[in-house]
């Protein structure tokens, strides 16, 4: 479910869903202009516990719109795998950055590519650790 927690209350059925805490089976993502602790680079973060856990991440809007000034790679496309990638970090937990694909930590032109070919993924033990999480949410 998507919700848009920016719009006034009488335009938004969901914004009492906007104030609802989260839970483990519940994850939310804001995209938000930017952060005055990260640099252009840092283009979210994902709140965890120190065990690990975690519900809520940010997504820094302005970080991908330089990323696509520099790389001319499409907004939406970059959005949407800087939000896979915050995602990835509330679902694996700590430690959650790999040397390969989506989970690694600095993007450059071979990752690039990939986003505009739609093949920068989870890497397979990934992908098991996802299907693992998120089978042991629905119990």
């Amino acid at each position: 479910m998507w919700l848009d927690c920016s719009r006034p209350e009488s335009e938004s059925w969901g914004r009492s869903a906007c104030r609802t805490p989260m839970n483990r089976s519940h994850l939310a993502v804001r995209i938000v202009p930017w952060s005055s602790k990260s640099g252009d680079s840092v283009f979210g973060v994902a709140f965890l516990s120190p065990d690990g856990e975690g519900s809520y991440s940010d997504v820094f809007y302005d970080s991908v719109r330089k990323l696509h000034e520099e790389w001319h790679a499409r907004i939406p496309i970059l959005l949407g795998h800087v939000i896979a990638h915050e995602i990835g970090h509330l679902l694996l937990g700590t430690n959650a950055h790999s040397w390969q694909g989506i989970m690694r930590s600095h993007w450059q032109g071979e990752e690039l590519q990939s986003i505009a070919m739609g093949r920068l993924l989870f890497t397979p033990p990934q992908v098991e650790s996802l299907k693992a999480r998120l089978g042991a949410s629905r119990r």
